[in-house]
């Protein structure tokens, strides 16, 4: 009975990363925890959504702006990235984490606020120094804690208008840093037979959400796109902030 519950779960994350190019880790962490422990949820569910990432890199390859990821988002996120990793481990989370969520709900929040106010502009893109500055935050804190995709998205989404643009470059960021999440858990022996098992049944959950999110990806006008995506990183603020304040 467990698997059955974390096949809607899953299908429901496949489903809104799909639509607005991230999100799938949050649904799964906030609602896939209820039916299992995060130290077998986490290992059964990236690699799947490794796959998803990897499908829309490749299937939406025409649309990714490789220029830019080359000359201005890589270099900052794989620096930050790996000196969280091996020089910044042992930060104490809660406190770090806490101020992250609530960063996250107060960029969310004007951007939405902006918008129900009447503003259908994406806003104008950062500085060049202050996102090089905001894309080594979001790898250092990636590396550290493996949440630094928010500051990612928000800083990519005042860059990159088109909604389909906008996705297929977050796929590649995604796939780079997913590797190195599936990386870590291989060498640290948490991707078993157990969570193998589960990774093939979700992979049934990826089709029903990549088939479905398609859909409302391609039918959503650029409005409700921004309006989506900012939910969603609220969302994902929110849940980070109570996750750490109620552990």
């Amino acid at each position: 009975m467990t698997w059955l519950p974390l096949f809607a779960v899953a299908a429901l994350a496949f489903m809104v990363e799909a639509i607005v190019g991230f999100g799938a880790t949050v649904v799964v962490v906030s609602l896939g925890s209820l039916f299992l422990p995060l130290d077998v949820l986490l290992p059964t569910f990236v690699p799947v959504n490794l796959a998803l990432s990897a499908w829309h890199m490749v299937h939406h390859r025409a649309e990714v702006e490789w220029g830019l990821l080359r000359a201005a988002l890589l270099p900052p996120l794989v620096v930050g990235t790996l000196v969280g990793m091996f020089m910044l481990a042992d930060l104490p989370a809660r406190g770090l984490l806490v101020a992250f969520g609530l960063l996250i709900v107060a960029l969310s929040t004007r951007e939405l606020w902006r918008s129900l106010r009447g503003a259908n502009d994406a806003g104008q893109p950062l500085a060049p120094s202050v996102s090089t500055g905001v894309l080594v935050a979001a790898g250092l804190i990636h590396g550290v804690f493996g949440t630094g995709g928010p500051l990612i998205v928000f800083t990519l989404a005042r860059t990159i208008h088109a909604k389909g643009a906008f996705r297929a470059t977050l796929a590649v960021i995604w796939t780079l840093l997913n590797s190195l999440l599936l990386a870590r858990y291989l060498v640290a022996g948490r991707v078993t037979a157990q969570t193998l098992s589960g990774s093939a049944l979700l992979v049934g959950a990826l089709i029903v959400g990549v088939v479905v999110g398609e859909r409302i990806h391609d039918r959503a006008d650029p409005l409700m796109f921004r309006r989506g995506l900012f939910s969603m990183l609220f969302v994902v603020g929110l849940t980070l902030t109570l996750r750490n304040l109620l552990a």
